[in-house]
């Protein structure tokens, strides 16, 4: 019977799915899918019913292609830790604009109010 793994990890651009199958002759095929940049459930889902059945596998040396779990770990440790910055940045830079823009829109809505008032005092001055 023919054992397999895959592994879906996040290349630094794309999400990517590693299929490796280990038949019993002592081969290693193994197969690449690039999902996209973030795939959803269903992606995964449709992923393992249509595509994976379809997949060209090839045959490869073990040592070359094969990532070590641990290093794999490492990897998908250091890209959320760069995803997390990159967001917290973002974020960041959000919220300095959204308070800038709240800060114009509150001083306009100031300066309207007083040029009313001084628009009523002019015209009760001047007797109208």
């Amino acid at each position: 019977m023919d054992s397999g793994i895959t592994t879906i990890y996040f290349d630094g651009q794309y999400w990517v799915a590693l299929a490796e199958q280990f038949p019993e002759n002592g081969t290693h095929l193994i197969a690449r899918y690039t999902f996209g940049p973030d795939p959803s459930y269903n992606d995964m889902l449709d992923f393992y019913v249509r595509v994976y059945p379809q997949l060209k596998f090839r045959e490869c040396a073990d040592s070359q292609l094969r990532i070590k779990p641990k290093r794999l770990l490492k990897e998908v440790k250091r890209n959320t830790t760069k995803a997390q910055l990159a967001f917290g940045e973002a974020q960041k830079k959000y919220l300095e604009e959204k308070k800038k823009n709240h800060t114009k829109k509150r001083n306009e809505t100031q300066q309207q109010r007083f040029n009313k008032k001084q628009y009523r005092k002019k015209q009760k001055h001047r007797g109208h």
